[in-house]
């Protein structure tokens, strides 16, 4: 959760050790201001590698790429950033292995 009158400049998704485990086939994770968004980081993988997601423009969403290269999702309340798994094969809880440290990079105004 970020505070009222935050501005997000970046995202960063460092995923050290990949999802898997029971009969997953794919897990998918794209990252926003809401269930499924995709303002911050659009969708990626995270069974097959290891890898940094958000440091090229390519998987940065929409919210971070504007005119102001940043986002304030809220000047009056706080903000959930929210990271969405998507599981098939089976569901997300059955993953016995896999790692991620999300970044927000982040500027807090009086």
């Amino acid at each position: 959760t970020v505070p009222a009158k935050t501005r997000v400049l970046r995202m960063i998704a460092d995923v050290t050790t990949t999802f898997a485990g029971g009969a997953l086939t794919d897990v998918d994770v794209v990252c926003g201001t809401s269930a499924g968004g995709n303002q911050y980081l659009l969708t990626f993988d995270v069974d097959t590698a290891i890898g940094t997601y958000g440091d090229v423009v390519s998987e940065i969403g929409a919210g971070l790429l504007s005119a102001t290269v940043a986002d304030i999702p809220s000047w009056s309340a706080t903000t959930a950033v929210q990271c969405r798994f998507t599981c098939i094969g089976a569901n997300c809880d059955v993953a016995t292995t896999g790692s991620m440290t999300l970044y927000i990079e982040h500027l807090v105004y009086p």
